[in-house]
């Protein structure tokens, strides 16, 4: 099986970037990683009705299709939704609307996030601390356009349920869209092997790693997490079949195209 690396890179200079990038040689870059998952998203919240929400669209999700969007919204009129702590107006829509602008929907995923402890520091006001991981199965319960307060665009999004009341708003679940027979994820042991030596060079926090396996299908992910110096931490997924030499990277894709 040849080797397929997606691979997103934030816009930034640093040597992580460098050596990622280094991996590109002679790899083939992918949209979506072969095997049973094919999309990464990172969640948002709506912080006022406490749902959770991820991109419609995969890699691109309003980009390219704001005429389209804009008619939705204007569609949308009688079915709004409270408006989020941002003061951004939301409107609720059906997924089939969605699918009928993307051509696709991924409606199953496997939510995975990170559980949270408040720690006393001894001075009265304590700390959030990292406390593992649970994985979750969502279907998607219906779907939504936001107008970005950023830049006034409109952006769809698909609700996956409440947010977890163990999770942390700012550190936020991953949905890993599935596919086939890709049933009964569980938590193992962290599989550092997936990930090339490479990589694992470059990042750190190696204690918030975890693996994921399907047993029916033979399959296992590693998500890493690096920390930025600037306070800012990205997660990737590693991937790999039932083939030795055979990995696929995705770097999780949030509901917003590009940052203001």
């Amino acid at each position: 099986m040849s080797l397929k690396l997606r691979l997103l890179i934030p816009g930034r200079s640093n040597g992580f970037a460098g050596v990622l990038a280094s991996l590109l040689l002679a790899v083939t870059s992918t949209v979506r990683a072969d095997g049973p998952i094919s999309t990464v998203k990172s969640a948002m919240q709506h912080t006022t009705t406490g749902d959770l929400y991820v991109a419609a669209g995969y890699p691109v999700n309003h980009e390219g299709h704001e005429r389209a969007l804009d008619r939705l919204w204007e569609k949308a009129n009688d079915k709004k939704l409270s408006d989020d702590s941002y003061h951004q107006k939301w409107k609720q829509i059906e997924p089939a609307e969605l699918r009928t602008l993307f051509g696709h929907l991924d409606t199953h995923y496997y939510l995975l996030f990170p559980r949270v402890k408040r720690v006393d520091s001894g001075n009265g006001h304590g700390r959030i601390e990292f406390a593992g991981y649970s994985i979750e199965r969502r279907e998607v319960t219906g779907a939504a356009l936001f107008r970005w307060g950023c830049s006034g665009e409109v952006i769809p999004v698909l609700n996956l349920g409440a947010w977890p009341s163990d999770t942390y708003r700012e550190w936020g679940p991953l949905a890993i869209s599935i596919h086939g027979k890709f049933t009964g994820a569980r938590l193992v042991d962290l599989d550092k092997s997936l990930v090339p030596d490479a990589y694992t060079r470059q990042v750190d926090n190696t204690e918030q790693w975890v693996t994921i396996e399907w047993p029916d299908a033979k399959y296992r992910a590693t998500v890493t997490h690096h920390a930025f110096a600037t306070g800012e931490a990205f997660q990737h997924i590693f991937a790999t079949g039932d083939s030795p030499g055979y990995f696929s990277v995705l770097e999780p894709q949030g509901p917003m195209d590009y940052r203001c």
